[in-house]
């Protein structure tokens, strides 16, 4: 559903007047699977296990358009979507590329529910790839910690919205 979100997007672009080539995802949670999704599957990913035939709604969905994005911001997400794609991929092929968007994430380190440790594999796939992986950890935050401030060496060690933080990484890459 997040992959034809952006090709109808591309395919409307002229219409909805704004660049296909800039296309940022934000999500939080469950939210930020999807976006961890959109950064690191191929194009095929999610594409080809059906056709128009057996389903007929496909067509809707614009699949001559790609579903690429420009960057990603994730709010306390985790490395679930590349690992089940290459889990499910015949040829086992790994999701990290350098073909990846770039991924800005926030994350509180007290997180009871997805732990920042989950990050850990996302941090290793993009290191080896040199595609930019920014991670921003929220000291004492839990869960769904939208109104913490980020101060790390990103801030110069003030504390800035993730929102203020978000924007201008989307600016700078």
């Amino acid at each position: 559903d997040a992959k034809a979100s952006v090709r109808w997007l591309r395919a409307n672009a002229n219409r909805l007047q704004l660049s296909p080539d800039h296309i940022t995802a934000v999500g939080g949670s469950a939210g930020a699977c999807s976006v961890v999704g959109l950064a690191t599957t191929f194009e095929s990913d999610y594409k080809a296990e059906l056709s128009v035939a057996e389903d007929p709604t496909l067509t809707t969905t614009n699949l001559q358009e790609k579903s690429s994005i420009a960057t990603g911001l994730v709010q306390w997400g985790g490395e679930y979507v590349p690992l089940y794609t290459q889990l499910r991929d015949p040829q086992n092929r790994s999701r990290y590329t350098t073909a990846n968007a770039p991924l800005s994430t926030y994350h509180g380190t007290a997180d009871g529910v997805i732990s920042i440790a989950e990050e850990d594999g996302l941090i290793a796939g993009y290191k080896g790839t040199g595609v930019i992986y920014e991670q921003h950890a929220l000291q004492g935050w839990g869960h769904g910690a939208d109104a913490a401030a980020v101060n790390d060496a990103s801030t110069q060690g003030k504390n800035v919205s993730q929102h203020e933080v978000m924007f201008e990484f989307v600016t700078r890459v």
